[in-house]
């Protein structure tokens, strides 16, 4: 089986998933906000958490997988069907 660890809860929303393959993560609320084109400081109105956090969430993702900026993240959840 595929090595996967439990997802980051906030409110009992999963945030980010950690997970040896990328192709394999979940779509979270952050990546969903992303795609649609929030900026963080909506993102962190509309989840109810920190800026600080909200930030953290996306260079997670992003090093997850392997990108390095947020239209790649995007353009990376499209293509693999992640949102």
């Amino acid at each position: 089986g595929q090595d996967y660890e439990l997802p980051l809860y906030y409110r009992g929303t999963p945030l980010v998933a950690s997970t040896a393959s990328y192709t394999l993560m979940p779509s979270t609320p952050v990546l969903e906000l992303l795609a649609e084109g929030k900026s963080a400081r909506v993102m962190s109105q509309v989840l109810g958490i920190r800026l600080v956090t909200v930030r953290n969430h996306i260079q997670h993702i992003q090093a997850k997988l392997g990108v390095h900026s947020q239209a790649e993240t995007v353009a990376y959840a499209y293509r693999h069907n992640l949102v």
